[in-house]
Parts: structure tokens; C-alpha cells; sequence
């Protein structure tokens, strides 16, 4: 078969990958000039950067076996995680159990009941039963306010914004056990980057996609789905400053809904109406090049 892919995210590069090693031509087309998508980069200072932060846990196993398969594994950069709240003026470290004892934003008992909480949902704790339950009602439930209000729910607030309250307990306990999870007992929590930023990882697979017979188009916005009796055909594509007709057997869409919801308006009404019933939450990075660091730790959290 012969597929289109919008999107040249990880999403979308990683689709055409594997599709081209099963046999099927793919051909991704990226309205930026580069890959990567949420995980793109620009140059700065003779290497690039990732606009937005990036980094592997240890229990990302999937993404080691890729870069594995790349012949990447050796480009891994290991760096303890210093994550730390802001709080009355003061940084205060959180990474280990004795971090926690010093946290003075909480009282004792609070303290107590943090590390408890923690404790369980690291070790104990199982996702099914949490997906029933909004992170909001089950801190409160085992915890106090005193805990939420200065750091589960400070956290929830600035990812999430008005939405805080509605996130999935499951959706907390996945974060938690992606940093410091069962199998990772015993071992110290690190954060792992690419040399030569994320990059790295789609020149890889942009090389293994082309040598496999598939395409790659950069600055080449779609603009329509072709669709005829009910199924895609083709993609429309604006390319070199003219409008580019292409076949396919299949589309794959890899974008924001609302840009799927433009793309293809012809999409079943009740899938549509599922696109169109997702909110959205927008985000700024501010990149600052410094010659001296701007703060004594990885990952700074407000606790207001």
C-alpha cells in the first residue's frame, strides 16, 4: 500500500517507519522545514536545542529498544533528576526521602502522610481502580488539604490550569511510576537525554524511512484529505508554491484535532463531533542562553 502521513512528529515519522519495514511505501509530509514536530529543535551555539523540554525515564524501555535498533544507544546522556519546589522565598530539593523530612511548605504530619501517599501509589497501588477517580478526590480522600493545596494540587494546577480537577487519578499514578516505578527499585532516578538534542533520533529514522523506499516532504503543508465514496484517496499539498495532487490508498493523520477537523470534513459526523469535544491547553517556553545557570536545579515547581 501506498499511505500518506501528516505530520512529521514522532507520531507520524515513527508510523512511516514501521510501515515502510512491513512492505507499504509511506510518505510523510511536514509543513516545517524539519522533523520532530513537539519534539523539534532549532540550532543555537553550533549544536540544536529542543524547543520544548525532552528526556527519557528509565522505564522507557520502548524507546531504548528503538534507539537500540538506530544504533543510538551509545548517544544516551545520563543526568541525575533535581527537581525542587519554590516556596516562601526559599528552593527546596525533592528527589529523595530525606529531601522530603526537610520540606518545611508541609507540617510533620502532612509529611507523614505525603511520603505515605507517595509510597502507595509507587508500590502498592494499581491503575484500573484509579481510572474511576479524579486525582482531586482521591488525594483529598487519603490526604489532607494541607498536602494538595502546596504540592499534588499546585502541580495539577500549573499543567493543567482549569482542568486540574478533572484529571484521572490513573493519569497521576503513570507519571509517578514512569520516574521511579517497581522496577526500579534500588536504582537512582535519572533522566536520560540525546547528544546532539532529539535530532539525533529523527535524522535517524528520516535516513532508515528513505532507504526503505519511503518519502519524507518537509515545508509541505497539507491542506485537504481526498476522499471519494467514503474513503481517502489522496492528500492535497502545498509544495514549492504550488498545489500538489497525491494518490493514496490510505491517510494517516497525526495532528491536532482541530487541524484533522479542517483537513478532512468529511469525516463521520460522530467522530467529528469527538475531535470537536476535546479542549485544548496552550503553552510558552520562554528559551533563555545564559552563561551561568539561572537556578541550582533541573525541574522548579511553584507551590502557590
Amino acid at each position: 500500500m501506498r499511505i500518506g502521513i501528516v505530520g512529521g512528529g514522532a507520531a507520524g515519522v515513527m508510523a512511516a517507519y514501521r510501515l515502510c519495514q512491513a512492505g507499504h511505501q509511506a510518505v510523510v509530509f511536514e509543513a516545517e522545514p524539519e522533523l520532530g514536530g513537539q519534539a523539534g529543535t532549532f540550532p543555537i551555539a553550533g549544536t540544536r536545542l529542543e524547543r520544548f523540554y525532552h528526556h527519557f525515564f528509565h522505564s522507557d524501555r520502548v524507546a531504548f529498544a528503538l534507539l537500540e535498533e538506530l544504533g543510538l544507544n551509545d548517544r544516551l546522556l545520563w543526568a541525575p533528576d533535581r527537581s525542587a519546589y519554590f516556596w516562601g522565598g526559599r528552593v527546596y530539593p525533592f528527589v529523595t526521602p530525606m529531601d522530603l523530612l526537610r520540606f518545611r511548605p508541609l507540617s510533620w504530619p502532612s509529611r507523614l502522610i505525603f511520603g505515605l501517599q507517595t509510597a502507595y501509589l509507587l508500590f502498592a497501588a494499581r491503575w484500573r481502580p484509579l481510572e474511576r477517580i479524579t486525582a482531586h478526590e482521591w488525594l483529598l480522600k487519603w490526604g489532607t488539604h494541607e498536602v494538595y493545596d502546596r504540592v499534588w494540587g499546585a502541580l495539577l494546577r500549573s499543567k493543567f490550569g482549569g482542568y486540574a480537577d478533572r484529571v484521572s487519578m490513573a493519569w497521576l499514578w503513570g507519571k509517578l511510576n514512569a520516574r521511579r516505578g517497581k522496577s526500579l527499585r534500588g536504582r537512582k532516578e535519572a533522566l536520560a537525554y540525546l547528544d546532539g538534542s532529539f535530532q539525533t533520533l529523527f535524522d535517524a529514522l528520516a535516513e532508515r524511512i528513505t532507504a526503505l523506499g519511503g518519502e519524507i516532504h518537509l515545508s509541505a503543508p497539507a491542506q485537504q484529505v481526498l476522499v471519494k465514496d467514503g474513503a481517502a484517496q489522496g492528500l492535497r499539498v502545498s509544495e514549492g508554491g504550488r498545489t500538489v495532487d497525491y494518490p493514496f490508498d490510505a491517510v494517516i493523520l497525526t495532528v491536532a484535532s482541530p487541524i484533522a477537523l479542517r483537513l478532512a470534513p468529511d469525516l463521520p459526523e460522530d467522530y467529528a463531533a469527538l475531535l470537536r469535544n476535546q479542549p485544548y491547553e496552550g503553552t510558552m517556553t520562554l528559551v533563555l542562553a545564559l552563561d551561568r545557570s539561572l537556578i541550582p536545579c533541573y525541574w522548579l515547581s511553584s507551590l502557590v
